[in-house]
């Protein structure tokens, strides 16, 4: 079962498509169509999904999508890019992504939101231009995702420090919860044992 997206006036519509032979696989492209007024702004909110569903770019209301040359972007597609190197030798890339048109300008920014499977403290994004530049990010560590402004279109990746060890302090904050209940659980059964051998004895 393949999920095919079509995007018609910033309205998605959703058509579920059965596959006979599972060995052939198809590929759609996502794109999304921007719709813009008589000055050539968008007249809705437009969220922009990654092909792997893990990466969102919201085009507000109002905003200027233009190329280089000043044309207006009609539409934007995000798709994730595989095997991509750092260029820094203590720097690992978490995923990386394509926003096409390249060189894309966003007036205001665009909003960028990264879902990634682990909680890191030390996760950023970077944007390659001629090289990797850092965007200014906020992390949610509970939800593992990381918010960021874009103010053009390119390849961005999510960037993490190599370590040797796990990221605990990140761990512990995401799954905070669990690690609580379990503690009330053992303080319990601690409890329970003490008081069960004060009656033995």
């Amino acid at each position: 079962m393949n999920r095919v997206i079509y995007a018609f006036m910033g309205i998605e519509i959703i058509i579920l498509v059965t596959i006979l032979c599972p060995s052939y696989a198809l590929a759609y492209p996502m794109k999304y169509k921007l719709v813009t007024d008589n000055e050539n702004k968008t007249i809705m909110n437009v969220n922009v999904v990654s092909d792997d569903g893990k990466c969102v770019l919201t085009i507000e209301n109002g905003t200027l999508v233009s190329d280089r040359t000043k044309k207006v972007v009609q539409e934007i597609t995000i798709t994730k890019i595989e095997n991509i190197l750092a260029e820094s030798g203590d720097m690992e890339i978490l995923a990386a992504y394509k926003i096409e048109p390249y060189h894309a300008t966003f007036e205001p920014s665009a909003k960028l939101q990264i879902a990634y499977d682990f909680a890191y403290l030390n996760v950023g994004v970077k944007i390659y231009d001629n090289g990797w530049s850092s965007v200014p990010t906020n992390i949610d560590i509970k939800n593992n995702k990381i918010f960021a402004e874009l103010n053009k279109t390119g390849i961005i990746a999510l960037f993490v420090k190599k370590s040797k060890w796990i990221d605990i302090t990140g761990y512990i904050i995401a799954n905070q919860n669990t690690i609580l209940a379990i503690i009330m659980v053992m303080v319990i059964i601690t409890i329970v044992l003490k008081i069960a051998l004060s009656k033995m004895g």
